[in-house]
């Protein structure tokens, strides 16, 4: 049997296609009363923003229908031109006569007009167009000059932009790359000259066409043939897959902002500005309601083609920060900025890195380390009372012959003399004790250096753990306020469509005030936690970094939870892991340690005194040369060279009171070190049950709120959803979108509340980091289990 053709094979399954969407068409037509109206759709190119709002039509009419009426979508119904003017002519023609479609929604320049050319009579609703009043769709009335055609218009959208755009980047030339549907270009360029001279700056425009004759941007940017301090790409078509972000890009790195119309979509390409005029499903929710009346029969061109909107202006911090431009801070309540990552130059700090680079280098560690090098110093010093002092003097002097008659002739003019002399300390028990208690202050410094390594490990760890939480926390009311707007969008929508003035909208306006107003504080919380965490690194507080968040993501963070939960299942463990976890504090935490030995050394202090009553012995030796007197030879003659050898012995008999009176001192000083060290010991065991305590609690939390989120997020949709819809009010849809930001908030303090209780509870035992790659709660759950309480 002869293998059948690559085109074959595709020519048969489209033919399967076509039988089963016929049978699906006849099923859906059979039902009794139900109404089916077919919808095709037609797109001068591929371009995200377009699948994006065919999506959302869809979803949007299949939501509005009413009962009696149902809507398909045939799969020859969908046409994409690839950006060629003649494949969009061709497909117009198509399209015009295709007798399974009755309505067409076009997406793009050129479509609207080659339908029109193509005869086309069939119901068009223009989804995505850029300005249909220059591109001479609407006529002096504000009506669409096509009886058969609806479009959306953005009133006054050259002055918006503009005039954002102008408020923030200095200009003083700006080029304009307009992709024309028709002849308007000249309509349009004088458009946004005139504004250009209002807003006191230059415009210049350029084109720029491919080998097929549609506009290319990289051209037409080429073609400016000058310098400008701007672009302004109202939208970016012509351009596929990830060419939108190379253009903006390569702008950025000439150091050109654009600004651009499309929304979010060029926001997260690249350009610096744009205005996100309606959302995606509030638009399509429109266009959708003016659908559903052209298919009961009314005029498209009768059918409104503005909407009630409040812009809102998005903001591409990382553009800003690239092309060294102000960012103003009123952004952050007036727009919906996307954050910048950090540069590349930035150094990107683990946990680990954080924690070691402080150590090396804060003053307050530093300082720590220098009194450790003291301490050892004077234990050594004190070790040098019993090593040997040898001292060698020399003298030479020359006395006039006054002084020599002084001494009656016996000494000479020119008179020398020298010494070499021994001090060897044989015994005392005072210096031996000093000696000790030295050494014993070295040993207590050393704890002290512990102790500072354990509390700045901590403080790292705080503040690396409250970096990561801000930019959670800031990410959630982000989202919270795009649920708000959505909300708020489809409310406004919702009451122009029925006519009426609802009290959501005003509502819903004043709460996306306050989520605005949340984003500022976490933005303040998140640029506070920063300068902290800089300040530890010994950075100045804007210096910028990234954190690698290895170990603390949602998934990691469950599965450590999961093994300390194993270790602590019944209150019997619970308790084998505090006791443990005491017992462990009491043994090697450093303040508890520090206050045994403060003890001790005032004890060696007291036997110091005690040692005052004992005798010192000393040996003391000399060898001198003296060459002073006169020789009367034979009867004197000066001896040059002589010794001495000898000991001393002090014995105190009397000190006067003193010795008693610090014995007391002593004493009662060393009473209330005792005391502290029991308090210090109490307050070890208290911190470690609390800590305990707070672990399992937030591990109960953690668990609970996981739950709760996977709950929330189906029943927010579903609530916005009928809100929407009108099955319920606004009061359900902002409780539903405010719950789940209560939700997500909890959720991430509880998650936040566990990691710092594992910390705290390391820190509180006296443990540091292990190895430098574990998270304090994945080295504490290790040494329990090394220790055997997870087999119990």
């Amino acid at each position: 049997m002869p293998r059948l053709s690559t085109r074959v094979k595709l020519l048969c399954r489209l033919l399967l296609v076509a039988i089963a969407y016929g049978a699906l068409e006849s099923a859906v037509a059979a039902d009794a009363g139900l109404r089916v109206f077919r919808i095709g759709f037609l797109e001068a190119g591929e371009h995200a923003p377009h699948a994006a709002m065919r999506a959302a039509y869809r979803s949007q009419l299949e939501r509005i229908l009413d009962t009696n009426l149902a809507v398909v979508f045939p799969p020859n119904g969908f046409l994409s031109a690839q950006w060629n003017r003649d494949s969009c002519r061709a497909m117009a023609r198509r399209l015009a006569t295709q007798s399974n479609i009755d309505v067409i929604g076009a997406l793009g320049p050129w479509v609207v007009e080659d339908l029109i050319a193509a005869g086309c009579t069939k119901p068009i609703v223009a989804l995505y167009r850029c300005d249909p009043v220059s591109e001479g769709l609407i006529g002096s009335d504000g009506r669409p000059i096509y009886g058969n055609l609806t479009v959306d218009l953005v009133p006054l959208r050259y002055r918006r932009d503009l005039a954002a755009l102008a408020a923030i980047v200095p200009v003083k030339k700006l080029g304009v790359l307009y992709f024309a549907s028709a002849d308007e270009r000249p309509k349009v360029m004088a458009a946004i000259d005139s504004l250009g001279r209002t807003l006191g700056f230059e415009t210049v425009g350029a084109e720029g066409y491919n080998n097929v004759g549609t506009f290319a941007f990289f051209k037409a940017y080429s073609a400016l043939g000058t310098k400008v301090d701007a672009v302004y790409a109202p939208f970016l078509w012509g351009m596929e897959s990830d060419k939108p972000r190379e253009f903006l890009e390569r702008l950025a790195s000439a150091g050109v902002p654009v600004y651009s119309s499309e929304g979010r979509f060029a926001i997260e390409r690249g350009a610096l500005l744009s205005q996100s005029n309606i959302t995606l499903d509030a638009q399509a929710w429109f266009d959708a309601w003016k659908t559903v009346r052209i298919v009961k029969g009314e005029k498209p061109a009768n059918l409104p083609t503005s909407y009630p909107d409040t812009p809102t202006l998005m903001v591409n911090e990382a553009v800003f920060q690239n092309l060294k431009l102000e960012f103003p801070e009123d952004l952050l309540k007036e727009s919906e900025t996307i954050l910048a990552p950090a540069s590349p130059d930035a150094p990107q700090y683990t946990l680990a890195d954080a924690v070691r680079r402080a150590l090396d280098q804060y003053p307050g560690h530093l300082a720590a380390q220098e009194a450790l090098n003291s301490a050892e110093a004077a234990a050594s010093r004190a070790w040098s009372d019993y090593l040997p002092k040898i001292v060698g003097s020399a003298s030479a002097y020359h006395f006039d012959d006054h002084a020599v008659t002084n001494d009656f002739g016996e000494t000479r003019n020119d008179r020398y003399g020298g010494s070499l002399t021994l001090e060897q300390r044989l015994f005392s028990l005072t210096a031996i004790r000093s000696i000790r208690i030295e050494s014993e202050k070295r040993k207590l410094t050393e704890i002290s250096y512990a102790q500072d390594s354990l509390d700045l490990t901590l403080a790292v760890i705080t503040a690396f753990l409250d970096c990561l939480k801000a930019d959670e926390v800031y990410s959630t009311a982000v989202q919270y306020r795009r649920g708000v707007t959505y909300c708020l969008e489809m409310a406004r929508t919702g009451a122009f469509i029925a006519g009426v003035e609802s009290p959501s909208v005003g509502r819903l306006r004043s709460e996306q005030l306050l989520a605005s107003a949340r984003i500022l504080e976490s933005a303040r919380v998140r640029w506070a936690a920063r300068v902290m965490l800089n300040s530890l690194l010994n950075q100045s507080g804007d210096t910028p970094f990234a954190l690698d968040s290895i170990g603390f993501s949602r998934t990691e963070n469950a599965r450590e939870q999961q093994m300390m939960w194993m270790l602590m299942l019944s209150t019997e463990r619970k308790a084998a892991v505090r006791d443990y976890l005491i017992s462990q504090g009491l043994a090697t935490n450093p303040q508890v340690r520090r206050a045994r030995q403060e003890v001790d050394i005032q004890r060696l202090g007291l036997a110091r005194n005690s040692a005052r009553y004992f005798p010192s012995l000393d040996l003391r030796s000399a060898l001198s040369y003296s060459d002073r007197l006169r020789d009367y030879p034979p009867a004197f003659v000066e001896k040059d060279f002589s010794w001495y050898v000898g000991i001393d012995l002090k014995l105190p008999l009397f000190l006067g009171g003193n010795r008693r009176n610090e014995r007391r001192q002593l004493r009662a000083d060393l009473n209330g070190l005792e005391y502290r060290r029991d308090l210090t010991a109490l307050n070890v065991m208290r911190d470690i049950s609390v800590e305990t305590d707070n672990l399992m609690s937030a591990l109960r939390q953690s668990e609970l709120l996981d739950e709760a989120l996977g709950m929330q997020q189906p029943q927010l949709e579903s609530t916005v959803g009928d809100f929407v819809s009108g099955k319920s009010g606004y009061l359900e849809a902002l409780d539903a979108v405010r719950s789940g930001f209560d939700i997500g908030m909890r959720a991430i303090d509880a998650k936040f509340a566990y990691l710092q209780s594992t910390a705290r509870l390391a820190h509180a035992v006296g443990w540091a980091p292990d190895d430098g790659k574990s998270t304090p709660g994945q080295a504490l759950a290790r040494r329990l289990f090394q220790a055997g309480l997870g087999k119990r």
